[in-house]
């Protein structure tokens, strides 16, 4: 839910295996996630601060919605966009994270 409107996104699963080992990407898909970007624009920018709020409230709520499902050992969050996750599970659904941040130049800020 965002903005009191309910967002519906779809979870697209890819899996391999390769060596005896199994591996599962899951990918989300939203009218707000795709924007273009590309190696020069890696995020989706430029958006209005609102938009910017909107699109990673989102992500974050999907992604939460996600590891309810799959119950993972443990969630490896790559970077500050996706670090609110755990605020999005109840206690009884939270799990061990690990949050490595790529682009500390930004410190989390939300200028656009």
């Amino acid at each position: 839910v965002v903005d009191m409107q309910r967002q519906v996104v779809e979870v697209h699963t890819l899996q391999s295996t390769e060596g005896g080992i199994q591996r599962a990407w899951f990918l989300l898909e939203h009218k707000w996630f795709e924007t273009e970007v590309n190696k020069d624009n890696p995020y989706p920018y430029p958006q209005t601060k609102l938009s910017v709020l909107r699109f990673f409230s989102l992500w974050n709520q999907a992604c939460a919605e996600v590891l309810k499902v799959l119950k993972p050992d443990i969630y490896h969050c790559m970077d500050y966009h996706a670090a609110m996750v755990p605020l999005y599970l109840a206690p009884a659904d939270q799990v061990p994270m690990i949050i490595v941040l790529h682009n500390a130049d930004y410190d989390g800020a939300i200028e656009t």
